[in-house]
């Protein structure tokens, strides 16, 4: 459980109970605290609630908690990122759909099952001509390219 503690117009937030008990040390408080006796303390519970998935443009960033319908209730906003993490961020997601697509193209996937000896009996029984070479050549730069993107991006 996540707390906080109201000091006249100021919110601590987060506020542990050890920090209470440690401000407090000639009071014997119970292991487990009833919210009535953390109340006389000014400390309250937050209810959390789920932060949104970040995007391409935005990420999620904690406020202060605010008291909905009398509870304590974490609050999260989104902010957008700077125009230079939005275009990586784009970029990697891109890199990953381009790796995707490529990486479930049946050809690919009967490719790295291959042996070393099975891709040459490939090679030779499917490049009789030009039309199949380019397919050939086409499909093993798609491959190279994910690759590359992978480790040298």
């Amino acid at each position: 459980m996540v707390y906080l503690r109201i000091r006249g117009e100021e919110l601590d937030y987060p506020f542990s109970l050890s920090t209470l008990k440690k401000e407090n040390p000639n009071v014997s408080f119970p292991r487990k605290m009833p919210e009535e006796l953390l109340a006389e303390y000014s400390v309250f519970p937050v209810i959390a609630v789920s932060r949104p998935a970040a995007t391409l443009t935005q990420d999620h960033v904690e406020q202060q908690p605010q008291q909905i319908n009398g509870v304590w209730t974490q609050v999260w906003a989104m902010v957008d990122v700077s125009p230079e993490e939005a275009a990586r961020r784009q970029q990697t997601a891109q890199d990953a759909a381009d790796a995707e697509a490529v990486k479930v193209d049946a050809f690919v996937q009967n490719f790295i099952a291959m042996t070393p000896k099975q891709v040459t009996s490939y090679i030779a029984n499917n490049t009789a001509n030009l039309a199949q070479v380019r397919a050939l050549l086409t499909k093993m730069a798609l491959m190279l390219l994910a690759l590359a993107k992978r480790e040298y991006r």
